[in-house]
């Protein structure tokens, strides 16, 4: 993220990604997500990071896919506007990451 940047990645972030996400939640095709963020910055290390809950791993394809599908009805003119929106507001050499864990409890059935 660069230096005072954060309001502009989280307008990008309100107003292209939350709707989706907050849709999803809605349907049930999501348990939920949040968005972490650094409220006093002293380090390098860490900025911001979005996490999301599924209950089965055929809910990250849902995820995927609602995204696939929106990108996929916007014009490059729109895709591209909106990269820019997050690439300026973005360190570009920054480390990035992508974790998925899945955590999968068995739980017997009540007796």
């Amino acid at each position: 993220m660069h230096p005072a940047k954060f309001p502009e990645w989280r307008a990008a972030f309100d107003k292209y990604i939350k709707p989706t996400l907050d849709e999803l939640t809605d349907q049930g095709s999501i348990n939920g997500w949040g968005l972490g963020t650094e409220e006093v910055k002293n380090t390098n290390d860490f900025t911001h990071f979005v996490y999301v809950s599924y209950k089965d791993l055929a809910d990250a394809d849902k995820l995927r896919d609602a995204f696939v599908a929106l990108n996929a009805k916007r014009s490059a003119e729109e895709n591209e506007a909106i990269g820019r929106a997050f690439n300026q507001s973005s360190d570009a050499n920054a480390a990035r990451s992508f974790v998925l864990r899945a955590i999968i409890f068995k739980v017997a059935p009540p007796k």
